[in-house]
């Protein structure tokens, strides 16, 4: 008999006043997209991160789950509509991750461009976790003086900004090239980027997809790890693990227990599980 699978999602806006990150489901696939907070651009722009991750996410809906297609077409064809869209200029637009999970009676699929991990629970227990670490590898100088800032008591304040734009600048150094780390964007060859890997679907019990906000439990504050989260994501669902999540951060609002980008990260997960 075919496997059955259950696909529930739930985002939460963190300090913004909206919320960057954008969740996909459709029949047979789901995706996290997780836009790219400017500190560089006019922040009343309309067209930012968040903006970006919605127009991709339409592109996606539209053309997911697409079987007969790789994740990667599917990806660059759909970058490619949106900058063909909106006339994007590669280099000079905002960007997202993109993090996508496909499932079909023989196989799961998933695809991780940019920090947005998917953890991929075995019917044997055992959890592998598809991570790209390339942007965490740029700009080491940069995050280690926001991370002091913050570790000084100082928190997120002006000075806190000024010093994530000289971040973003460094990034921008190794954006989208070889030798440093590939996001969506404008570009749709980024996509040959990403990391892809493939399960047969009986060897597969559960599949979690997360942006960075919500993955930080596990990567940045070291609350559980990942087979304990894919538990607890299933025991209670996502959405309330999101509100726990963000309920922990709170304790630490100053961001000295926990270097982060902001105080609260916008955060969203995507849990595909097997049900026969």
């Amino acid at each position: 008999m075919d496997a059955r699978w259950l696909c529930c999602a739930a985002t939460l806006r963190g300090d913004r006043a909206s919320n960057q990150d954008h969740v996909v489901l459709v029949d047979g696939a789901a995706a996290v997209l997780d836009g790219a907070t400017s500190w560089l651009r006019d922040p009343d722009d309309p067209r930012d991160g968040g903006w970006y991750s919605r127009v991709l996410g339409s592109a996606l809906t539209a053309r997911l789950p697409a079987a007969g297609a790789s994740l990667t077409e599917v990806l660059a064809d759909a970058i490619a509509a949106v900058r063909d869209a909106h006339a994007l200029t590669p280099g000079d637009s905002p960007y997202s991750t993109a993090s996508i999970v496909r499932w079909s009676a023989g196989t799961v699929d998933v695809l991780v461009l940019g920090d947005s991990p998917v953890a991929v629970q075995l019917a044997t227990g055992a959890v592998e976790v598809v991570a790209d670490p390339r942007l965490s590898t740029t700009a080491a100088a940069e995050r280690t003086a926001y991370r002091h800032h913050l570790a000084g008591g100082a928190g997120f304040d002006d000075r806190f900004g000024q010093l994530m734009a000289a971040v973003q600048r460094a990034e921008r150094a190794a954006f989208n090239r070889d030798g440093g780390f590939w996001v969506a964007e404008a570009e749709p060859a980024a996509a040959d980027h990403a990391i892809t890997r493939s399960w047969p679907a009986e060897h597969v019990h559960a599949v979690a997809v997360l942006s960075d906000g919500a993955s930080a439990a596990v990567t940045d504050y070291d609350l559980v790890g990942w087979p304990g989260l894919i538990g607890e994501l299933t025991a209670t669902g996502p959405a309330d693990w999101l509100g726990r999540l963000h309920g922990i951060e709170a304790t630490d609002p100053a961001g000295q227990r926990w270097a982060r980008t902001k105080r609260h990260d916008d955060k969203s997960v995507a849990l595909l599980t097997r049900l026969a």
